[in-house]
């Protein structure tokens, strides 16, 4: 009986053999199939690759692969015995690899480098050449010892010990970009933007503090290394963030935002207990919400009007005549976030009609939880906006009323009598518009 080495040589080399090329998969006619067929197709695909064989389970590759699918970012995983498979564009391509000669390969252009030029740099990435793209969360995304030209040498988030800690040239949510721990000229020392930085000596964290020691700062954001804190900054000193939360991860504050420098919110601004609530780990947005349906849905933001959501109003006297009584409807609505983030969006009226000749046919917006309150204005002729950034906190709701009259002018308003309003509200997102 051969031992387990010899077995292991031997599925190395069928492996090879086995080999019947790159494979590439169009999404379009995959995303035809059902979740079931997506994953009988794969499972028939990795076992012509791997021969037969026995081997842990071909429904588990299978299902990495349809994960891999629904990842909105290009990506790729690895599977054993030299298996990639890459997700580009409109594309998944599976690739085949001889592993055994990739590494010697590798092995012997990193040993000539080391003797030319003796660079320290160099054996860091040997050491991690095993481990590059590495997913420690379990979510299908690479997070650890990103390799973004695919030269074998991790350039983000690199783990110099392999504890699954990022050491060198760490992001920022994801972004894959250099932010923190940065290593300039690239001698495999962190030279700028250092995480846990102590700027008044008294043991304590300042800037770019790691709370939860996962390698990634969590308070005290310095983004761009000039020594003053941009984003998530702990005003109080409590080891929470207080002030300028970006919850997309673009660099920019979304949310209870410092724009004068004086650590006090001068935009979007929240109470007390919503700042508590806040999770900036939470990042996303909504998708699109607009459309006339009675009940509007935007992945967890929902509309709801009381009744029929159209406004219809004609045929009103001014507000000023008298002995007259006139029974105009207010129309209720409400916005509910049923999502675990702080949502921002904007409200605009979608017009069918308007024919008010003058200005005088107006209406104001009262509203619960800060969103939107005015008192009366005109009317628009056209779809327009009505209010924009309106945040709503995580599962709350914000009721809203809307109130209409023709304003009275102390004389005649002949131009307006059987005039007509007949239009919506809806809310739309910032890049809806």
């Amino acid at each position: 009986m051969k031992n387990s080495k010899d077995n292991k040589k031997e599925k190395i080399k069928r492996l090879s053999k086995s080999q019947v090329g790159t494979q590439v998969i169009k999404l379009e006619e995959l995303e035809k199939l059902s979740v079931e067929k997506q994953e009988k197709y794969f499972e028939d695909v990795f076992d012509k690759i791997y021969s037969g064989k026995e081997i842990e389970s071909l429904r588990k590759y299978a299902l990495r692969c349809i994960k891999l699918t629904c990842d909105p970012k290009n990506n790729r995983i690895h599977l054993p015995y030299g298996v990639m498979v890459q997700k580009k564009d409109t594309e998944l391509i599976i690739k085949v690899y001889q592993n055994r000669h990739w590494f010697l390969l590798l092995l012997f252009i990193t040993l000539l480098f080391l003797a030319i030029l003796g660079s320290s740099y160099s054996w860091i990435n040997y050491s991690i050449i095993k481990n590059l793209n590495k997913d420690i969360d379990g979510d299908g995304i690479a997070d650890i010892n990103l390799d973004l030209n695919n030269d074998r040498i991790a350039e983000i988030n690199i783990d110099t010990n392999r504890n699954d800690i990022p050491d060198i040239n760490i992001d920022y949510k994801g972004n894959r970009k250099p932010v923190f721990n940065i290593d300039t000229n690239h001698n495999g020392k962190v030279d700028f933007n250092l995480i846990n930085i102590d700027t008044n000596h008294d043991g304590k964290c300042d800037i770019n503090c790691d709370k939860n020691k996962d390698g990634w700062p969590d308070i005290n954001l310095d983004l761009d290394g000039d020594g003053k804190v941009d984003m998530e900054i702990d005003t109080d000193g409590d080891g929470r963030a207080d002030l300028n939360f970006d919850m997309d991860g673009d660099m920019k504050c979304d949310l209870h935002c410092d724009t004068t420098g004086d650590l006090k919110c001068d935009k979007y601004c929240l109470s007390s207990e919503e700042v508590d609530n806040v999770d900036p780990s939470n990042s996303g947005t909504s998708t699109n919400v607009g459309n006339n349906n009675m009940t509007i849905k935007a992945g967890e933001l929902v509309l709801e009007y009381e009744d029929d959501n159209t406004v219809f109003i004609t045929d009103i006297y001014p507000d000023d005549q008298p002995n007259y009584t006139q029974n105009i409807p207010t129309k209720k609505f409400r916005v509910t976030n049923k999502s675990s983030l702080y949502i921002m969006y904007n409200l605009r009226w979608v017009v069918s009609l308007n024919d008010y000749v003058t200005d005088n046919f107006k209406y104001k917006i009262t509203s619960t939880l800060n969103g939107a309150n005015f008192d009366f204005r005109t009317a628009p002729k056209t779809t327009s906006p009505v209010a924009t950034e309106i945040i709503i906190p995580p599962f709350s709701t914000q009721e809203y009323s809307v109130d209409f009259k023709l304003q009275g002018t102390g004389g005649r308003q002949n131009e307006d009598q059987g005039k007509t309003f007949s239009g919506h509200l809806e809310i739309y997102l910032d890049n809806e518009y």
